[in-house]
């Protein structure tokens, strides 16, 4: 009995199954998902199928991996159904909203279209650099280092602005992580890198040293993702592993969702633009500043490792140093340092779009 009722199925139900899909499929339907996501704005939403035919691209809704991919000429998106993570261009990014099935359709958020869907299906010439991430260390009860009464956190806030005046005079558009004294999570700042749209995310910090050389170490360091550490690096990263504790705990996926797969493919990318990046400004501020360059390293730093974008870390000089410190509260040496880093990122974007975006150039022609 068992037997004939499993011959029926094969040899009846299951074609009539597969019909219907196909119908469906070539009707421009897309078969219900398995998950769905209760109540969603609707409002910040556009059909997803729409869109791909209103704009000549080409879509394929893979029911079984709940994937709906989408192509031009030479270009793919990806995304996922109810995941805040899609693949645009093969380079892992972070929705806002994810893409929702309701009443028998798909929808994709209007921000992902407008910030990550047109910019990457319908890219300009090259690969341009217009929206920069500007990050000032510590701020609010956490005043990061603290000596001769100057706190690190305030002078990391004036060179940012002052480096968010010298991009804008660029015509770069600049994202500020804080604008005032205020405390914002390591989390909530790469958050806002990965949500923004962003192509760069500089972080501003002031160096110090604890115990009896603690006055003597000066001049400054930029650091970008990688390995190995040296001695100092390492320190500096156990500290903060100390202050993500405080921060409520280690969420090393930032609530992101990445699988190691996907980490792998855009840190191997980053890498290699995010060096570029911090030796161009290393040499920039090594012709400005009267302080020892202590060149460009690697360090493993919270913001430099969960952010999607090349990310570099300045550490604009040591206020454990008596005079250096003194130089750093000073509003023109401060205008100094941000000019000199505002002179690395636009020689980098000048590199970047002269070779299509340096290594991201051969990613994008596999498409």
């Amino acid at each position: 009995m068992k037997n004939i009722k499993l011959f029926i199925f094969n040899f009846f139900f299951a074609p009539l199954w597969l019909g219907c899909m196909c119908i469906l499929f070539m009707s421009g339907c897309v078969p219900a998902p398995y998950r769905r996501v209760p109540h969603p704005d609707i409002s910040r939403y556009v059909n997803v199928v729409e869109f791909c035919n209103r704009n000549n691209l080409i879509w394929e809704w893979d029911v079984i991996s709940q994937k709906f991919t989408i192509r031009s000429p030479e270009h793919e998106a990806v995304f996922f159904i109810n995941s805040n993570t899609a693949l645009i261009n093969n380079q892992p990014t972070t929705l806002k909203l994810p893409l929702i099935y309701k009443s028998g359709a798909l929808f994709i958020s209007k921000d992902a279209v407008q910030v990550f869907l047109i910019p990457a299906l319908v890219p300009s010439a090259v690969h341009r650099i217009r929206r920069i991430v500007i990050d000032a260390g510590h701020g609010g009860h956490d005043p990061g280092a603290v000596h001769f009464g100057i706190h690190e956190d305030d002078i990391n806030l004036s060179i940012a602005r002052h480096l968010e005046k010298e991009l804008l005079s660029n015509g770069i558009e600049v994202i500020m992580t804080r604008k005032t004294d205020v405390f914002v999570p390591l989390s909530q700042r790469v958050r806002i890198a990965n949500t923004s749209g962003a192509d760069i995310f500089v972080s501003i910090h002031c160096n110090a040293c604890r115990g009896r050389r603690r006055t003597r170490p000066k001049g400054f360091e930029v650091f970008s993702l990688g390995g190995p550490m040296d001695e100092e690096s390492r320190l500096k990263e156990a500290v903060e592993r100390g202050r993500l504790k405080y921060e409520g705990g280690i969420s090393e996926n930032v609530g992101l969702n990445i699988r190691a797969l996907l980490w792998d493919i855009i840190q191997d990318e980053n890498k290699i633009e995010s060096k570029q990046l911090s030796q161009l400004i290393v040499s920039s501020l090594d012709r400005s500043l009267a302080t020892p360059n202590r060149g460009s390293k690697t360090a493993r730093f919270y913001v430099l490792k969960w952010t999607h974008i090349p990310s570099v870390l300045v550490e604009v000089g040591f206020l454990s140093n008596r005079w250096e410190a003194s130089k750093l509260a000073n509003t023109h040496y401060q205008k100094m340092v941000a000019e000199s880093i505002a002179d690395g990122i636009l020689r980098f974007k000048e590199l970047y779009e002269k070779t299509d975006g340096f290594s991201r150039q051969a990613s994008h022609r596999r498409f």
